[in-house]
């Protein structure tokens, strides 16, 4: 794979997990909003959800193959 390919992957990987925790949190406040008579707000822990770590984590791994890729070419 060339650079690009690196890149596009971790850009890929790097979005579906934010958007992942977007939507995790997305869902906690329509409960929150939805369930009348609590009066706390139960926010979720982002450590719970491990496949937004691993998503980053597999997208930040992408990047520095994209960018040794692209010294290597040099």
């Amino acid at each position: 794979m060339n650079e690009k390919n690196y890149l596009q992957l971790g850009t890929v990987f790097i979005i579906s997990s934010g958007l992942i925790y977007t939507i995790e949190r997305l869902i906690s406040y329509l409960h929150w909003y939805l369930w009348v008579g609590q009066k706390i707000m139960d926010i979720p822990i982002p450590g719970i959800n491990i496949f937004i770590y691993i998503f980053a984590l597999i997208g930040i791994f992408f990047y520095i193959l994209g960018f040794r890729e692209k010294q290597k070419n040099k």
